[in-house]
């Protein structure tokens, strides 16, 4: 198996080099997260890592349970897990389905993964109804931490931005959010790709709520960006992957539930986790050693600008235009402009002079007139080829 995915890395890098449709849709990107991937699920100690994570992260959820492993049953090849007993969401019978609280576990799953995405920054990213389970206690059992995806804190601020732009139906602000996350090719369309991303928010919000299913609209964008040029993070491809498996667990316990409307809701909430988390301790004392040192350094450098004031010697260099370039292009301008003046008085005076009686003529015209009239039309079919062909 290692050896195929050494394979696949080649083939693709070599698509990557020669092809444009490897480039647009980021098919390097994708096979490296594949790699990794495949690679975690083979070594049961790092989904046993997974599992103690996730555990960790959602233990204030009282209705999800994450199974812990046995440390001394775990190696690179067997991993226990503490035993949860329960049936998969898809194949719940009517008659349990009646005693559920079915919007309730709904809206926690949802809210257990926007907090998993937008605020720890580290996922299950294969919910498919076998991986969820409902215990006898009706509590929602997570399984197989095999594929398990992490966001560093700038692309969740990102990724919280496009499912509110999504949920907000604002086709411009998740185009601006795609472009900010992506990679633009040379022959990106912006203009092509903010108006296709601006008509499928319509669409997606013309459905009704039963039908409004961010794991699709996201695949969808991921797929015009590829079309217009833009390459977007595997991050995004691995999400929109974990919503459309969320929306089928969703949709089977309650399919009237509205999943933006609970991102709206929570929005608030989610940005000050965010935040909460980001601000460590070990963040406020860099960030206080930072202050420390522009405090120290403020007095010698205040000192040094006041000193180049008192003695006339403060200068500002600004380097917004080339001097040289601009002055050399009007000095071309301003000498075609007199050569062309120079030539029109030429053939005007030649042909005037044509007109003059003459003992020597040519074709009946005066023959010095003539002369001047032809050099005159020489010089500027001169002027006309060299400025077409030189530019100068």
């Amino acid at each position: 198996m290692i050896d195929d995915l050494d394979a696949m890395l080649n083939l693709v890098d070599f698509l990557d080099g020669h092809t444009t449709f490897a480039r647009r849709y980021g098919l390097k990107s994708i096979v490296d997260s594949l790699h990794d991937t495949l690679l975690a699920e083979l070594d049961y100690r790092q989904e046993a890592e997974n599992a103690l994570v996730l555990a960790r992260n959602l233990e204030k959820y009282e209705r999800f349970v994450v199974p812990a492993p046995i440390p001394s049953y775990v190696s690179s090849r067997v991993i226990t897990l503490e035993y949860v007993s329960g049936t998969k969401i898809t194949e719940l019978s009517p008659s349990v389905l009646v005693e559920l609280d079915r919007a309730g576990l709904a809206e926690e799953i949802v809210t257990v993964y926007l907090h998993q995405i937008l605020v720890d920054g580290v996922f299950h990213a294969d919910p498919h109804p076998g991986n969820l389970l409902l215990t006898r206690d009706h509590r929602l059992g997570l399984m197989d931490f095999g594929m398990v995806v992490r966001v560093p804190p700038d692309r969740q601020k990102h990724l919280l931005h496009l499912l509110l732009a999504i949920a907000d139906n604002e086709g411009e602000t998740a185009s601006h959010v795609a472009r900010e996350m992506g990679v633009e090719e040379k022959d990106f369309k912006s203009a092509e790709f903010t108006q296709r991303i601006s008509k499928l928010m319509t669409e997606h919000h013309n459905k009704p709520v039963e039908q409004i299913q961010a794991g699709p609209v996201i695949m969808q964008i991921q797929s015009l960006a590829g079309q217009c040029g833009l390459r977007l993070p595997h991050e995004l491809n691995m999400l929109g992957k974990t919503l459309l498996n969320l929306d089928r667990v969703v949709e089977t316990l309650h399919p009237k539930l509205d999943p933006n409307e609970i991102l709206r809701r929570r929005s608030t909430e989610i940005v000050m986790e965010h935040s909460r988390n980001r601000m460590s301790l070990s963040r406020l004392y860099q960030a206080a050693l930072d202050a420390g040192d522009l405090a120290a350094a403020m007095p010698q450098r205040l000192n040094r600008i006041t000193r180049l004031l008192a003695d006339n010697e403060l200068r500002v260099n600004v380097d917004a235009v080339d001097e040289r370039k601009l002055i050399a292009g009007l000095q071309k301008i301003a000498n075609r402009i007199c050569a062309g003046l120079v030539l029109a008085a030429l053939i005007i005076g030649a042909a005037l002079m044509m007109h003059l009686e003459s003992t020597i003529t040519i074709f009946g015209l005066n023959a010095l007139g003539f002369f001047f009239f032809i050099v005159a039309a020489v010089m500027g079919l001169w002027l006309v080829v060299k400025a077409a062909l030189r530019d100068e």
